[in-house]
């Protein structure tokens, strides 16, 4: 089968350490976890892989059976049945995510991990490998209810009329899906020319609110970038309920895997204990969710190297510090932007957390002017409302339904219902639109996608998350049309999927991976 032998094809590469684009790693893991013929390849590269990579450890005598014993549970945990959460990928601004491919990688993950303490240590102890990283800040997120914390953001290298500027950033979470995020910008410019970077944005259920400036625009120097005016932009959003940016509370997205993330050790940032990784600015993206928002930012590369501290106990963002890349490709792109050559040493962004409390912020602070249009009461009005009942699955993960909608929208490609279930950050859209009639999927994909086979049969989508919706599951069956969007690892969204009351068809699709 060509998709079995383009997948074994790219699990070598991964395996030998090649770097991937974000769709083709996600499409590779993606038909990993639904094949049996590549997960035996899989597991069969992983252990010829890792008796190599063991072997000039032989003489550290107590390497060598942990990492051993490391690569036999994990290739048990990702056997068909296994509950152990998908780690998964980064990507860039507009598509993240990089995911972890097998067991095989284990040896390095632990070897790794042994530089800066060993892996798996509890909370009081030393660093952690990025594996128990990743499974932490999963399991912390349907906790998470309400969140209030004030950030202090430094910025350099806009322009050498303004080489430092000063903000401050306000933001609020409360459960279910609401969330708000206020930049408000300090800096003495040297001239009315100069817009002030203020932005609000607000995301309440389906509904979103974004206030700002334009930005000035790409290639004219700020400093006689004509005034630009508050814009204000209100939308009904039919495709996610939680927005990415509660990676500033919680870094779900971000720290979706482990592959790409260099664990730094341990320390201490206001009184908390902390642990510090290392990772590019592409797969950071998602906590800097402000700089997309509006109003005038620096540019910033793909693989600039990003440090982040977070606490150690709730697994909160405490610092996020970009620092140039000292890569050659950095140097042809500075040019390309008419940047001076900047220092790897010195960080060009910097967001620090000042305070933070849990209690949870005035449900007014999410008010969105015009309310939440097509938000209806019950699954019995909006069966009315769109003219049938719209399937629910009976397994949720543990998630409860918490708003039910109608969305505004005539277009073929958008869903006539939407079901969300959420608890604490964790949550899954169900959208629908029966009969619709036309090519291709409902829901956020691209050319990405990759066929999936279903717990219990059928064929669904699947599109790793990026920086404007989660994770996607699309299916598509003889009489509805359904997307599943999520923040959940993917066998958690599979199993959702799965009890739905429908089978998914093959449809045709183009995508680096389609059968």
């Amino acid at each position: 089968m060509r998709t079995c032998e383009r997948t074994q094809a790219a699990l070598s590469e991964l395996m030998d350490g090649a770097y991937l684009p974000r769709g083709t790693t996600e499409a590779v893991e993606a038909h990993v976890e639904s094949c049996p013929t590549c997960r035996d390849f899989r597991d069969r590269a992983a252990r010829v892989r890792a008796a190599v990579r063991i072997r000039p450890a032989e003489r550290i005598p107590d390497l060598t059976e942990p990492i051993m014993v490391a690569v036999r549970e994990r290739a048990d945990v990702r056997r068909p049945g296994s509950s152990h959460r998908r780690r998964r990928s980064s990507g860039t601004l507009a598509g993240r995510r990089f995911a972890p491919m097998a067991a095989a990688l284990v040896a390095g993950v632990i070897a790794g991990s042994v530089v800066v303490g060993g892996p798996w240590p509890s909370p009081s102890s030393g660093p952690m490998a990025a594996a128990a990283l990743v499974r932490d800040v999963q399991a912390a997120a349907p906790a998470i209810s309400s969140y209030q914390g004030h950030y202090s953001i430094v910025e350099r290298g806009l322009s050498p009329l303004v080489p430092e500027r000063t903000l401050w950033m306000d933001v609020a979470f409360l459960a279910p899906g609401r969330f708000r995020i206020d930049v408000h910008d300090q800096t003495a410019y040297p001239s009315p020319a100069w817009t002030p970077t203020d932005i609000t944005y607000i995301a309440n259920g389906t509904s979103t609110m974004t206030t700002g400036p334009t930005g000035c625009p790409s290639g004219l120097p700020v400093g006689v970038c004509p005034p630009t005016r508050t814009s204000i932009s209100r939308q009904t959003r039919f495709d996610a309920v939680a927005p990415l940016a509660t990676d500033l509370v919680l870094p779900l997205t971000t720290l979706g895997s482990a592959h790409g993330i260099r664990v730094l050790g341990t320390g201490e940032l206001a009184g908390r204990s902390t642990v510090r990784v290392e990772l590019t600015f592409a797969r950071a993206a998602p906590l800097l969710p402000f700089l997309g928002l509006g109003g005038t930012w620096r540019p910033f590369f793909e693989q600039d190297r990003v440090v982040l501290t977070l606490d150690r106990t709730d697994w909160f963002p405490l610092r996020a510090t970009v620092y140039p890349s000292d890569s050659p490709a950095r140097r042809a792109w500075e040019l390309r932007f008419g940047l001076p050559i900047e220092s790897s040493s010195q960080p060009i962004l910097d967001v620090q957390m000042t305070s933070l409390q849990q209690r949870p912020p005035a449900a007014g602070l999410f008010a969105i002017p015009g309310g939440a249009p097509g938000r209806v009461a019950s699954l019995a009005q909006l069966s009315r409302a769109v003219g049938y009942v719209p399937v629910t699955p009976d397994a949720t993960q543990g998630l409860r339904l918490t708003s039910v909608v109608a969305p505004h929208s005539a277009a073929p490609d958008a869903p006539a219902s939407l079901l969300t279930y959420t608890r604490g950050l964790s949550y899954v859209v169900i959208g629908e639109r029966p009969g619709r009639g036309v090519s291709g999927l409902l829901g956020s994909l691209d050319l990405g996608a990759a066929p999936v086979t279903l717990p219990g049969g059928g064929i669904g989508y699947f599109e790793a998350a990026t920086g404007d919706h989660g994770n996607v599951l699309s299916i598509h069956s003889a009489v509805t049309d359904v997307f599943l969007e999520s923040d959940l690892p993917l066998p958690q969204l599979l199993s959702i999927a799965a009890s739905l009351p429908i089978r998914g068809q093959a449809v045709p699709v183009t995508g680096a991976f389609a059968r």
